[in-house]
């Protein structure tokens, strides 16, 4: 997460990022996803191309996301993920 800039519980820097609460669910189910991408290796190395999206769901399942709020919450999603995307593959 510290490749996007997010701070989370019992990490202490300097670096605070705020959160809008509008924006927290999506934060949220983006933190479970973490392990959750398609990354492909080839000779410039890796390439991160993007969240496993059948993994999306289940995920908004075990965190209780209503279901009236997952549209919302997946288009906030997709915006974290293409800029976490662009972060993974600056490096």
């Amino acid at each position: 997460m510290a490749a996007v800039g997010l701070k989370w519980a019992g990490e202490i820097r300097d670096d605070t990022v705020w959160i809008f609460p509008k924006n927290w669910l999506a934060v949220t189910v983006f933190r479970n996803l973490d392990t959750q991408w398609h990354v492909v290796s080839g000779v410039a190395g890796l390439r991160y191309q993007g969240l496993v999206y059948a993994s999306i769901e289940p995920v908004m399942n075990a965190l209780g996301v209503p279901k009236k709020k997952r549209a919302d919450t997946f288009r906030r999603l997709r915006v974290i993920e293409a800029a976490a995307t662009e972060q993974l593959n600056a490096r």
